[in-house]
């Protein structure tokens, strides 16, 4: 999706294909942080929804949640430059301790 440098956001979900033997934590990196970043969406205690603004805030998925989607925002920032349009990516760094499928 599209961001923009005065904070229009994106998100989109990840979700593991199969179910890990033990905890995996998926790591979102952005290639760019001058032009965007990316974290997890929480709930503050009064309802507002509050999105990651650190890049690599990391999902921990396990057996009880491992198909349940966890929503990635990522977030257009402000680099104080008049330079357009720029394209910058967001990769998930996938691990595990024990499984090795992930």
């Amino acid at each position: 999706g599209d961001t923009t440098e005065g904070g229009m956001t994106t998100t989109f979900s990840v979700v593991l294909q199969t179910e890990p033997v033990d905890a995996v934590v998926v790591t979102p990196i952005c290639d760019d942080t001058t032009e965007g970043s990316v974290g997890p969406i929480t709930s503050s205690d009064d309802g507002w929804v509050i999105s990651g603004t650190e890049t690599g805030q990391a999902l921990s998925f396990d057996d009880s949640n491992w198909n349940l989607p966890q929503i990635l925002t990522v977030t257009g920032v402000d680099d104080y430059k008049q330079d357009g349009d720029e394209v910058y990516s967001v990769a998930l760094k996938v691990s595990s301790y024990s499984d090795t499928n992930y």
